[in-house]
């Protein structure tokens, strides 16, 4: 299945940094919240959709690569 995911973050505390997501880059259809201790990652929706896993899995896999959560990004396979 192909994917094409545009992310950008939204809000981050100290436990948890959530980002908007979605195809569309200026109209994310939705969002979600990675618990920054864990490392794991719900839909704010409820949907665990491909989208939603291959995105949190990049978003997750930046942080491991860069030392921080990254602000924006695009995700395509």
């Amino acid at each position: 299945m192909a994917i094409s995911s545009f992310f950008a973050k939204v809000a981050e505390t100290e436990r948890e940094v959530t980002y908007a997501f979605g195809q569309d880059r200026d109209h994310p259809e939705d969002s979600l919240v990675i618990d920054k201790v864990a490392l794991t990652a719900y839909p704010t929706s409820g949907a665990r959709t491909f989208g939603f896993r291959a995105t949190a899995r990049a978003i997750v896999r930046r942080f491991r690569d860069l030392g921080a959560w990254p602000e924006h990004g695009y995700v395509a396979s």
